[in-house]
């Protein structure tokens, strides 16, 4: 399994983006960088979305999963 991670923001010239492009079948996840106060995030996603699509990430089975993975999946799931 790769991971990507973007810093989304608007100091481009620091390697921030304003938008990164998730593919589908992938897991994503967002958090604030230290210090950071507010976040305003939105999904757009072509074709449309669909709730019998949509499976929850559970941070047990995703860690027997992916164990290498375990420290950002339990950052990013409850």
């Amino acid at each position: 399994m790769g991971t990507q991670s973007s810093t989304l923001g608007q100091d481009i010239a620091a390697g921030m983006r304003l938008q990164h492009c998730v593919p589908g079948r992938c897991w994503q996840g967002s958090r604030l960088l230290p210090g950071g106060s507010y976040a305003l995030l939105g999904t757009t996603m072509s074709p449309g979305f669909d709730y019998a699509d949509y499976v929850v990430g559970n941070r047990e089975t995703l860690i027997r999963k992916y164990p290498e993975r375990k420290e950002i999946i339990a950052a990013l799931t409850r």
